[in-house]
């Protein structure tokens, strides 16, 4: 089973068109101000249990088939940038520290954004103090101290002019 997030760019008109399933996501920054223009929101069967794309053995049930996917449209200018993430991103940092970590390193290179995402992400989830996945946790009842060992994977790419 997987949790997904796919997007699709036209580069004509502008359109980005993300699918999410699960608790992986996507945001895009505004090249312009840093503000967010667009960012998908986890699927979770209950607190903690993303919900997962899965294709089930003969006989057995399980997973959610991909057309309970959330759609989100935006258009993109030239300039902003598109993030691409799993939840051992968004789990570590939160959408605030994600926002603002990309808000002010906007205009640099967006490999150097996702080194900088990885390395703080990996950092909190080593921290024994109240991150989003520990307060998460907590709030459902589950005693964590630290944040979440788990897949830290992120894409970044900025929207570039066509030739």
């Amino acid at each position: 089973s997987s949790t997904a997030t796919v997007a699709s760019l036209d580069r004509r008109s502008g359109e980005l068109k993300v699918a999410n399933l699960g608790d992986s996501g996507a945001f895009v920054i505004r090249a312009q101000d840093g503000g967010v223009a667009l960012q998908t929101r986890p699927q979770q069967s209950d607190p903690g249990h993303p919900v997962h794309v899965m294709v089930p053995p003969r006989g057995r049930s399980g997973g959610v088939p991909v057309s309970r996917a959330e759609e989100y449209a935006t258009r993109v200018q030239e300039g902003d940038l598109l993030v691409l993430l799993t939840d051992g991103i968004s789990d570590n940092l939160g959408t605030q520290e994600l926002e603002a970590i990309a808000a002010v390193m906007r205009d640099a290179d967006p490999a150097d954004l996702a080194n900088h995402l990885v390395r703080a992400a990996r950092a909190n989830a080593l921290r024994r103090e109240q991150i989003p996945f520990s307060a998460a946790s907590h709030a459902a009842g589950v005693s964590r101290l630290r944040g979440k060992v788990d897949d830290i994977t992120v894409v970044v790419a900025r929207v570039e002019r066509s030739s």
